[in-house]
């Protein structure tokens, strides 16, 4: 038996049940996907993930950056960093025909590099069109 699903590599900066980005967007549309396609979620290590519900998780922390980050907050200039650190690991994995989908929480205006890669990007839903 084949796997005929296509493999789709969703990227979201927090990813994790009842907790994480702004109404847990990362999860729920991880949790639509899961059946959909053969998917692989790059997110970071901050939320426990007791109850994956059968998603597979590529956890990415930037550790050389992480002094940065503000406890419990947000920071733009260690967003850029992990960013990178994506864009790395996905250099490495990532093949022309499969599909790289880019949520996040927070702003249009935050920084990737992920269509710098080879693989069909989907970029959305990000926040602040405003």
């Amino acid at each position: 038996m084949t796997n005929d699903k296509k493999k789709v590599y969703l990227v979201a900066y927090a990813c994790a049940p009842n907790q994480g980005g702004e109404h847990e967007v990362g999860w729920r549309i991880a949790d639509e996907l899961k059946g959909k396609c053969d998917l692989e979620v790059v997110t970071r290590i901050s939320y426990p993930r007791n109850d994956a519900n059968g998603i597979k998780f590529k956890d990415i922390e930037n550790n050389l950056f992480l002094f940065l980050k503000p406890r419990n907050g947000f920071s733009y200039l260690y967003y850029v960093f992990w960013q990178i650190s994506v864009f790395l690991y996905l250099r490495k994995v990532v093949k022309k025909q499969e599909i790289v989908h880019y949520i996040t929480f927070g702003n249009l205006h935050l920084p990737h590099f992920l269509f710098l890669l080879k693989s069909k990007l989907i970029v959305g839903p990000m926040g602040g069109g405003q």
